[in-house]
């Protein structure tokens, strides 16, 4: 087994093609999301260690922050980039895709080494800090980071195009705030200084001027 064969994986998904469906004036890839979602976790992960330097309990692994972000869609190579509403509105369809992704995922893990393997398979595993196991509030938060930090990446998407005049993306705009708000938020991103609340007041500022 070659890491070669992840690396190929790592080239294809910038063939992936995001938001296929709707009519964009700028085209993006997967592994260009990937990119910005990674990056803006990973500051971010590094702020909340830096803003609660004082609160062990709550200090996150920017490591696995990042591993997780830039691998979070990595197996659309495999599926194509799915759309968000049809899985939300069939369930049961949303079910079955996610099956042949992880049937796709335990047989892409075969073909590369295992020391290259776990690390993506499980980034939130059970990695030691000192003695102690992460804990689930750890856990827990290292996930919003990335849900925010994807949410944040798409809703930023789509500000660009509605600055060059596609009004089309203002309802994406509209429905990813809206689940950052159900899905991604927590108390400590409302921080003045937090990178996603600058984000989001960025996006609410320019959003204004286009109005």
């Amino acid at each position: 087994m070659k890491a070669l064969n992840y690396n190929i994986g790592v080239f294809k998904v910038q063939h992936i093609t995001r938001y296929h469906q709707s009519h964009l004036s700028r085209t993006q890839n997967v592994a260009e999301h990937s990119y910005s979602v990674g990056l803006m976790a990973w500051s971010t992960a590094l702020w909340i260690n830096h803003r609660y330097s004082d609160e062990v309990s709550v200090h996150v692994s920017p490591y696995r922050v990042l591993t997780t972000a830039l691998h979070h869609d990595f197996w659309e190579q495999f599926t194509g980039d799915l759309d968000y509403r049809v899985k939300a509105k069939n369930p049961d369809l949303k079910e079955v895709l996610e099956g042949v992704e992880y049937q796709e995922q335990r047989m892409f893990y075969e073909t590369i080494p295992k020391w290259l393997r776990q690390p993506i398979e499980d980034p939130f595993g059970p990695i030691t800090l000192g003695e102690k196991l992460w804990s689930s509030e750890v856990l827990t938060l290292e996930s919003k980071i990335v849900k925010a930090a994807d949410i944040m990446e798409l809703t930023w998407y789509c500000l660009e195009e509605l600055q060059r005049g596609n009004r089309n993306a203002l309802a994406f705009f509209e429905r990813g705030m809206n689940i950052f708000r159900k899905e991604a938020y927590d108390q400590r991103f409302d921080d003045t200084e937090c990178p996603f609340f600058e984000i989001a007041e960025y996006l609410k500022s320019e959003l204004e001027k286009i109005k």
